[in-house]
């Protein structure tokens, strides 16, 4: 594990796609880029290729690992992208 210092921001980098044939990469590119830019930490990348469907939504492992993390203070704030842009949600 990298020692950081106790100030700094760590994020979780979480992507989506919801074909299988679909590629998260340009995804995870965009959020790196924005938190290296910024100077976070990536804590960890997370990953899920699950419906959009709502309901599905509790099929998404790596989705739930991440809400687990969070609540868990392993982190500092979450990132996720998407077809509409980039998207802050601070962990609660």
């Amino acid at each position: 594990m990298v020692a950081v210092k106790r100030d700094t921001v760590r994020v979780a980098i979480y992507a989506r796609v919801s074909m299988s044939d679909q590629n998260p990469e340009a995804q995870l590119r965009e959020l790196r880029e924005y938190a290296e830019h910024r100077g976070f930490v990536v804590f960890r990348e997370y990953v899920d290729r699950v419906s959009g469907d709502f309901r599905r939504r509790k099929r998404a492992p790596e989705f739930e690992a991440m809400m687990a993390d969070a609540r868990r203070r392993r982190l500092t704030a979450c990132w996720s992208g998407n077809t509409t842009g980039l998207h802050a949600r601070l962990a609660r």
